[in-house]
């Protein structure tokens, strides 16, 4: 049973670590002479970002993420000149959230990135196609995402405590 359990958390993180890998290396592509003040941490908002805008509760939820943090890393990219507050023209009340012009520019050096980083993964596959594996992970998060996902004896054996808990009360 330990290896079972040490199989799935290597798998965790191993799934962990790709999104971080691929986050880091495309912030690498897009490093400057000049530095840059975007992290990987700006990728939560700049993947959940409309180009037309967003709300930031739109954006939070997105990101699974607290409105107020959602908030500090928008107001930061403001301040910097990625993106923008506009008013929202289906509720003036609302504010929505996009990228300028050096925002949508840093969006496209990123999708650049991405590209390239495509051909590399397609030359080095052996066997698979970059499409087999976003097929796989496709299916991974669709069974994450599947409610009562755990093993069926695990269903149970909680069914069971829930009735004993039941009882005792």
């Amino acid at each position: 049973m330990d290896d079972q359990l040490a199989e799935a958390a290597a798998m965790a993180r191993t799934v962990k670590r790709a999104r971080g890998a691929l986050i880091d290396a495309v912030r690498r592509g897009l490093e400057t002479d000049e530095g840059s003040i975007l992290r990987a941490a700006h990728s939560q908002v700049f993947e959940s970002l409309d180009l037309e805008g967003t709300r930031l509760t739109t954006l939070a939820e997105r990101a699974q993420m607290s409105h107020q943090a959602m908030g500090e890393m928008v107001g930061e990219l403001v301040r910097h000149g990625y993106l923008e507050r506009i008013p929202d023209p289906v509720d003036r009340r609302a504010r929505l959230i996009r990228p300028t012009a050096l925002g949508r520019t840093e969006l496209s050096r990123a999708a650049t990135q991405l590209h390239l980083l495509h051909q590399r993964w397609q030359h080095q596959l052996s066997g698979l196609t970059v499409a087999q594996v976003i097929q796989a992970l496709d299916t991974l998060i669709r069974i994450c995402e599947e409610p009562g996902n755990s093993p069926p004896h695990a269903r149970q054996q909680s069914k069971t405590d829930q009735q004993i808990s039941f009882r005792n009360r």
